[in-house]
Protein backbone atom coordinates (compact mmCIF):
# COMPACT_ATOMS: atom_id res chain seq x y z
CA UNK A 1 0.00 0.00 0.00
CA UNK A 2 1.13 3.53 -0.72
CA UNK A 3 1.19 6.04 2.12
CA UNK A 4 -2.19 7.45 1.00
CA UNK A 5 -3.80 4.00 1.32
CA UNK A 6 -3.98 3.17 -2.38
CA UNK A 7 -2.58 -0.17 -3.60
CA UNK A 8 0.75 -0.55 -5.40
CA UNK A 9 0.07 -1.75 -8.95
CA UNK A 10 2.05 -2.96 -11.92
CA UNK A 11 1.17 0.32 -13.61
CA UNK A 12 2.94 2.19 -10.79
CA UNK A 13 6.06 0.06 -11.28
CA UNK A 14 6.09 0.71 -15.04
CA UNK A 15 5.55 4.45 -14.57
CA UNK A 16 8.26 4.73 -11.92
CA UNK A 17 10.93 2.96 -13.96
CA UNK A 18 9.98 4.62 -17.22
CA UNK A 19 10.12 7.99 -15.46
CA UNK A 20 13.70 7.32 -14.29
CA UNK A 21 14.65 6.41 -17.86
CA UNK A 22 12.80 9.27 -19.50
CA UNK A 23 13.80 12.24 -17.35
CA UNK A 24 17.45 11.78 -18.42
CA UNK A 25 18.66 12.58 -14.91
CA UNK A 26 21.60 11.28 -12.88
CA UNK A 27 20.16 7.80 -12.18
CA UNK A 28 18.91 7.21 -15.75
CA UNK A 29 22.11 5.35 -16.61
CA UNK A 30 21.04 2.55 -14.27
CA UNK A 31 18.50 1.44 -16.86
CA UNK A 32 20.39 2.26 -20.05
CA UNK A 33 19.13 0.04 -22.86
CA UNK A 34 16.29 -1.34 -20.72
CA UNK A 35 12.62 -1.28 -21.68
CA UNK A 36 9.84 -1.73 -19.14
CA UNK A 37 6.44 -3.24 -19.95
CA UNK A 38 3.42 -4.50 -18.03
CA UNK A 39 2.59 -8.14 -18.76
CA UNK A 40 -0.41 -8.41 -16.45
CA UNK A 41 -1.67 -6.95 -13.17
CA UNK A 42 1.05 -8.67 -11.13
CA UNK A 43 3.92 -8.92 -13.63
CA UNK A 44 6.30 -6.37 -15.10
CA UNK A 45 8.89 -7.38 -17.72
CA UNK A 46 12.24 -5.62 -18.10
CA UNK A 47 14.13 -6.31 -21.33
CA UNK A 48 17.76 -5.30 -21.77
CA UNK A 49 19.13 -4.54 -25.22
CA UNK A 50 22.41 -6.16 -24.17
CA UNK A 51 22.98 -9.11 -21.81
CA UNK A 52 23.00 -7.65 -18.31
CA UNK A 53 23.38 -10.13 -15.45
CA UNK A 54 23.59 -7.21 -13.00
CA UNK A 55 20.04 -5.98 -13.66
CA UNK A 56 18.40 -7.83 -10.72
CA UNK A 57 20.99 -6.26 -8.41
CA UNK A 58 20.49 -2.78 -9.90
CA UNK A 59 16.74 -2.74 -9.29
CA UNK A 60 16.97 -2.36 -5.47
CA UNK A 61 18.76 0.98 -5.96
CA UNK A 62 16.80 3.67 -4.05
CA UNK A 63 16.63 5.78 -7.21
CA UNK A 64 14.41 3.08 -8.73
CA UNK A 65 11.85 3.11 -5.93
CA UNK A 66 8.23 2.68 -6.94
CA UNK A 67 6.11 5.81 -6.53
CA UNK A 68 2.37 6.45 -6.68
CA UNK A 69 1.92 7.25 -10.37
CA UNK A 70 -1.43 9.02 -9.86
CA UNK A 71 -0.06 11.32 -7.16
CA UNK A 72 3.20 12.03 -8.97
CA UNK A 73 1.45 12.71 -12.27
CA UNK A 74 -0.91 15.13 -10.54
CA UNK A 75 2.15 17.02 -9.32
CA UNK A 76 3.94 17.38 -12.63
CA UNK A 77 5.39 13.92 -13.09
CA UNK A 78 5.94 12.56 -16.59
CA UNK A 79 8.04 9.85 -18.22
CA UNK A 80 10.07 12.29 -20.32
CA UNK A 81 12.35 15.28 -19.87
CA UNK A 82 9.35 17.55 -19.21
CA UNK A 83 8.95 15.97 -15.76
CA UNK A 84 8.34 18.57 -13.07
CA UNK A 85 7.72 16.47 -9.96
CA UNK A 86 11.18 16.67 -8.40
CA UNK A 87 10.36 19.57 -6.09
CA UNK A 88 7.20 17.82 -4.92
CA UNK A 89 9.05 14.56 -4.24
CA UNK A 90 11.78 16.41 -2.34
CA UNK A 91 9.22 17.38 0.30
CA UNK A 92 6.45 14.76 0.12
CA UNK A 93 6.28 10.98 0.34
CA UNK A 94 4.67 9.12 -2.54
CA UNK A 95 6.02 5.66 -1.82
CA UNK A 96 5.04 2.54 0.12
CA UNK A 97 7.82 2.20 2.69
CA UNK A 98 7.47 1.88 6.48
CA UNK A 99 8.07 5.61 7.00
CA UNK A 100 6.97 8.82 5.33
CA UNK A 101 8.84 12.09 5.03
CA UNK A 102 7.56 14.55 7.60
CA UNK A 103 10.12 17.28 6.99
CA UNK A 104 13.47 17.79 5.30
CA UNK A 105 16.21 20.37 5.69
CA UNK A 106 19.29 19.13 3.85
CA UNK A 107 21.49 21.36 6.01
CA UNK A 108 20.23 20.07 9.35
CA UNK A 109 17.92 17.06 9.52
CA UNK A 110 15.27 14.82 8.02
CA UNK A 111 12.27 13.71 10.07
CA UNK A 112 10.53 10.45 9.18
CA UNK A 113 7.12 9.47 10.58
CA UNK A 114 5.62 5.98 10.81
CA UNK A 115 3.48 5.08 7.79
CA UNK A 116 0.15 3.87 9.24
CA UNK A 117 -0.81 2.16 5.97
CA UNK A 118 2.39 0.14 5.66
CA UNK A 119 1.56 -3.53 5.16
CA UNK A 120 5.02 -5.04 4.82
CA UNK A 121 6.23 -8.02 6.89
CA UNK A 122 8.10 -6.00 9.51
CA UNK A 123 6.15 -3.17 11.08
CA UNK A 124 8.03 0.08 11.81
CA UNK A 125 9.30 -0.01 15.38
CA UNK A 126 9.49 3.73 16.01
CA UNK A 127 6.85 6.41 15.82
CA UNK A 128 9.38 8.91 14.48
CA UNK A 129 13.01 8.88 13.32
CA UNK A 130 15.20 11.98 13.19
CA UNK A 131 18.31 11.82 10.98
CA UNK A 132 20.65 14.70 11.79
CA UNK A 133 23.17 16.04 9.30
CA UNK A 134 26.20 16.55 11.56
CA UNK A 135 29.90 15.88 11.30
CA UNK A 136 31.28 12.55 12.53
CA UNK A 137 32.95 14.13 15.57
CA UNK A 138 29.60 15.56 16.66
CA UNK A 139 27.92 12.20 16.07
CA UNK A 140 30.41 10.62 18.48
CA UNK A 141 29.61 13.17 21.18
CA UNK A 142 25.85 12.86 20.63
CA UNK A 143 25.80 9.09 20.99
CA UNK A 144 28.06 9.22 24.04
CA UNK A 145 25.72 11.71 25.73
CA UNK A 146 22.61 9.79 24.72
CA UNK A 147 21.31 12.59 22.47
CA UNK A 148 21.42 10.17 19.54
CA UNK A 149 20.79 6.42 19.47
CA UNK A 150 22.94 5.65 16.42
CA UNK A 151 26.09 7.19 14.96
CA UNK A 152 27.09 6.46 11.38
CA UNK A 153 30.08 7.37 9.23
CA UNK A 154 32.68 7.00 11.95
CA UNK A 155 36.29 6.20 11.22
CA UNK A 156 38.04 3.24 12.77
CA UNK A 157 40.14 5.63 14.83
CA UNK A 158 37.04 7.35 16.23
CA UNK A 159 35.48 4.01 17.15
CA UNK A 160 38.63 2.80 18.90
CA UNK A 161 38.25 5.60 21.46
CA UNK A 162 34.69 4.69 22.46
CA UNK A 163 33.66 2.88 25.62
CA UNK A 164 32.41 -0.36 24.09
CA UNK A 165 31.03 -1.43 27.45
CA UNK A 166 28.40 1.27 27.05
CA UNK A 167 28.07 1.22 23.26
CA UNK A 168 27.64 -1.51 20.69
CA UNK A 169 29.94 -1.13 17.68
CA UNK A 170 29.15 -2.90 14.43
CA UNK A 171 31.64 -2.73 11.57
CA UNK A 172 31.57 -4.13 8.08
CA UNK A 173 33.19 -3.76 4.70
CA UNK A 174 32.04 -0.68 2.83
CA UNK A 175 31.74 -0.26 -0.93
CA UNK A 176 32.62 3.42 -0.58
CA UNK A 177 35.79 4.34 -2.44
CA UNK A 178 37.77 7.55 -2.76
CA UNK A 179 39.35 8.30 -6.11
CA UNK A 180 41.43 10.95 -7.83
CA UNK A 181 40.65 12.07 -11.37
CA UNK A 182 42.41 14.39 -13.78
CA UNK A 183 40.46 16.33 -16.39
CA UNK A 184 41.29 14.95 -19.83
CA UNK A 185 39.95 17.93 -21.78
CA UNK A 186 42.91 19.56 -23.52
CA UNK A 187 40.87 22.76 -23.86
CA UNK A 188 40.54 22.83 -20.08
CA UNK A 189 44.08 21.90 -19.07
CA UNK A 190 47.06 21.04 -21.24
CA UNK A 191 48.70 19.73 -18.07
CA UNK A 192 46.20 17.21 -16.67
CA UNK A 193 45.35 15.93 -20.19
CA UNK A 194 49.03 15.18 -20.88
CA UNK A 195 49.47 11.35 -20.78
CA UNK A 196 52.98 11.59 -19.31
CA UNK A 197 51.74 13.93 -16.57
CA UNK A 198 48.93 11.49 -15.76
CA UNK A 199 51.49 8.68 -15.53
CA UNK A 200 53.65 10.81 -13.22
CA UNK A 201 50.75 11.48 -10.85
CA UNK A 202 49.78 7.80 -10.71
CA UNK A 203 53.34 6.74 -9.91
CA UNK A 204 53.85 9.47 -7.30
CA UNK A 205 50.92 8.43 -5.13
CA UNK A 206 51.73 6.31 -2.08
CA UNK A 207 48.59 4.24 -1.33
CA UNK A 208 50.03 2.98 1.95
CA UNK A 209 50.40 6.57 3.14
CA UNK A 210 46.80 7.33 2.21
CA UNK A 211 45.64 4.28 4.15
CA UNK A 212 47.27 5.75 7.26
CA UNK A 213 45.01 8.78 6.87
CA UNK A 214 41.96 6.61 6.26
CA UNK A 215 42.45 4.75 9.50
CA UNK A 216 42.01 1.25 10.87
CA UNK A 217 40.21 -1.24 8.63
CA UNK A 218 40.91 0.52 5.33
CA UNK A 219 42.23 -1.41 2.35
CA UNK A 220 43.51 -0.47 -1.08
CA UNK A 221 41.48 -1.83 -4.01
CA UNK A 222 43.48 -2.65 -7.12
CA UNK A 223 41.02 -0.76 -9.32
CA UNK A 224 37.76 1.17 -9.24
CA UNK A 225 35.66 -1.85 -8.23
CA UNK A 226 35.59 -2.28 -4.41
CA UNK A 227 37.26 -5.40 -3.08
CA UNK A 228 34.06 -7.09 -1.91
CA UNK A 229 32.32 -6.86 -5.29
CA UNK A 230 32.65 -9.50 -8.01
CA UNK A 231 34.98 -8.35 -10.76
CA UNK A 232 37.42 -6.51 -8.50
CA UNK A 233 41.09 -6.91 -9.36
CA UNK A 234 43.39 -9.00 -7.16
CA UNK A 235 45.39 -7.14 -4.53
CA UNK A 236 48.64 -8.02 -6.33
CA UNK A 237 47.57 -5.78 -9.22
CA UNK A 238 47.20 -2.70 -7.01
CA UNK A 239 49.39 0.26 -8.06
CA UNK A 240 52.46 1.04 -5.96
CA UNK A 241 54.47 4.20 -5.52
CA UNK A 242 57.36 4.65 -7.97
CA UNK A 243 59.04 8.00 -7.30
CA UNK A 244 61.82 7.46 -9.84
CA UNK A 245 59.28 6.59 -12.50
CA UNK A 246 57.13 9.58 -11.52
CA UNK A 247 60.07 11.97 -11.81
CA UNK A 248 61.00 10.57 -15.22
CA UNK A 249 57.42 10.79 -16.50
CA UNK A 250 57.10 14.37 -15.26
CA UNK A 251 60.27 15.34 -17.12
CA UNK A 252 59.01 13.63 -20.27
CA UNK A 253 55.70 15.51 -20.05
CA UNK A 254 57.35 18.88 -20.56
CA UNK A 255 54.54 20.61 -18.65
CA UNK A 256 55.02 24.16 -17.45
CA UNK A 257 52.97 27.09 -16.25
CA UNK A 258 50.54 27.43 -13.37
CA UNK A 259 50.03 24.24 -11.31
CA UNK A 260 46.65 22.47 -11.58
CA UNK A 261 44.06 22.96 -8.88
CA UNK A 262 43.02 19.98 -6.78
CA UNK A 263 39.32 20.46 -6.00
CA UNK A 264 37.64 18.65 -3.12
CA UNK A 265 34.73 19.20 -0.71
CA UNK A 266 35.74 21.32 2.27
CA UNK A 267 32.71 20.56 4.45
CA UNK A 268 32.13 16.87 3.78
CA UNK A 269 33.46 13.78 5.51
CA UNK A 270 33.17 10.17 4.37
CA UNK A 271 33.02 7.62 7.16
CA UNK A 272 34.76 10.09 9.42
CA UNK A 273 37.51 10.92 6.91
CA UNK A 274 38.08 14.59 6.12
CA UNK A 275 38.87 15.35 2.48
CA UNK A 276 41.03 18.24 3.70
CA UNK A 277 43.39 15.84 5.46
CA UNK A 278 43.44 13.51 2.48
CA UNK A 279 44.12 16.34 0.02
CA UNK A 280 47.01 17.65 2.12
CA UNK A 281 48.60 14.18 2.27
CA UNK A 282 48.14 13.76 -1.48
CA UNK A 283 49.68 17.19 -2.15
CA UNK A 284 52.73 16.22 -0.09
CA UNK A 285 53.12 12.90 -1.92
CA UNK A 286 53.01 14.60 -5.31
CA UNK A 287 55.49 17.22 -4.17
CA UNK A 288 58.00 14.44 -3.35
CA UNK A 289 58.08 13.70 -7.08
CA UNK A 290 58.33 17.37 -8.05
CA UNK A 291 54.63 17.71 -8.90
CA UNK A 292 52.96 20.86 -7.61
CA UNK A 293 49.19 21.22 -7.17
CA UNK A 294 47.23 23.99 -5.50
CA UNK A 295 44.50 22.93 -3.09
CA UNK A 296 41.06 24.29 -4.00
CA UNK A 297 38.53 23.35 -1.29
CA UNK A 298 34.91 24.33 -1.83
CA UNK A 299 31.59 23.59 -0.09
CA UNK A 300 29.67 20.49 -1.16
CA UNK A 301 27.79 20.31 -3.47
CA UNK A 302 30.32 22.11 -5.68
CA UNK A 303 29.53 25.52 -7.15
CA UNK A 304 32.72 26.52 -8.94
CA UNK A 305 31.90 29.76 -10.72
CA UNK A 306 35.12 30.21 -12.64
CA UNK A 307 35.43 26.88 -14.38
CA UNK A 308 32.24 24.99 -13.53
CA UNK A 309 31.94 21.50 -12.14
CA UNK A 310 32.44 19.92 -15.55
CA UNK A 311 35.59 21.96 -16.10
CA UNK A 312 37.53 21.12 -12.96
CA UNK A 313 41.18 20.48 -13.71
CA UNK A 314 41.53 17.73 -11.18
CA UNK A 315 39.70 16.58 -8.14
CA UNK A 316 38.82 13.90 -5.65
CA UNK A 317 35.49 12.28 -5.04
CA UNK A 318 33.72 9.34 -3.54
CA UNK A 319 32.92 6.51 -5.64
CA UNK A 320 39.20 3.94 -5.87
CA UNK A 321 42.04 4.42 -3.80
CA UNK A 322 40.81 3.55 -0.34
CA UNK A 323 37.95 1.32 0.71
CA UNK A 324 36.62 2.03 4.18
CA UNK A 325 34.98 0.10 6.94
CA UNK A 326 31.64 1.47 8.08
CA UNK A 327 31.31 1.27 11.86
CA UNK A 328 27.85 1.77 13.30
CA UNK A 329 27.70 2.80 16.92
CA UNK A 330 24.70 2.55 19.24
CA UNK A 331 24.04 2.25 22.96
CA UNK A 332 24.40 -1.30 24.23
CA UNK A 333 21.15 -2.99 25.28
CA UNK A 334 20.57 -3.08 29.03
CA UNK A 335 21.64 -6.23 30.84
CA UNK A 336 20.02 -7.78 33.88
Amino acid sequence: MFSDGSPVTADDVVFSLQRVIGVKGNPSFLLDGVTVEKKDDTTVVLTSAEPNAALPFILPNPALSVVNSEVVTANGGTTDEQDGAEQFLNTTSAGSGPYTLESLDVASQAVLARNPTYNGPAKPAYEKIVIRNVQAATQVLNVQKGDSQIALDLSGDQVSGLDQGELTVTSGASAYTIFLFLNQGADISATTSNPQYVSAVKKAIDPAGLLQVAGEGSVQPAGMIPTMIAGSLPAADAPKQDLAGATAALAASGVSGAPPKLAYPSDFTLLGLSFQTLAERLQAQLAAAGITVDLAPAPWPPSWTTTGAARRRSGSGTGGRTSRTRPTTSPSPPTA
